[in-house]
């Protein structure tokens, strides 16, 4: 196992802390008020703001594969 694999490892478990972290400080509720249907969620801000982010991610990488 090399350096770099460790490395990768380590940064791998700082951002699930991190995550962790995000997740308990964030246990609030909010209303997700899907606009065209008249269905409204209610999420913790931390699951809100983690698949805001995933879908971000999704989509910028999905973009990216078709540019290419």
């Amino acid at each position: 196992m090399g350096f770099v694999r460790i490395f990768e490892y380590a940064i791998a478990v700082l951002v699930l802390v991190a995550l962790v972290v995000f997740a308990v400080s964030n246990r609030g509720l909010v209303e997700l008020n899907l606009f065209p249907l008249s269905v409204v969620i209610e999420l913790p801000i931390y699951l809100t703001l983690i698949s805001a982010l995933f879908v971000g991610v999704l989509l910028g990488g999905f973009a990216s594969f078709v540019s290419s």
